[in-house]
């Protein structure tokens, strides 16, 4: 809940409906290249809310919890 809408969205995407980058990319009007950095972006986002919480892991980690 603590996650903007946009980034929220594209964790779901990704990583809960299975989308790849390409996908992503196309639901969004945007390039692969473009879909995997603001997923990227978003892992950090969602990373860095969990170190403020005192769990603290690599982006890495987190992306393949995620998957």
């Amino acid at each position: 809940g603590e996650l903007n809408e946009q980034t929220r969205g594209l964790i779901v995407l990704r990583f809960f409906q299975g989308k790849t980058a390409r996908e992503v990319g196309e639901m969004l009007g945007i390039s692969e290249e473009a879909a995997r950095k603001r997923v990227s972006r978003a892992i950090d986002e969602l990373r860095e809310m969990f170190v403020r919480r005192g769990v603290v892991m690599s982006a890495d980690a987190l992306a393949i919890g995620l998957a």
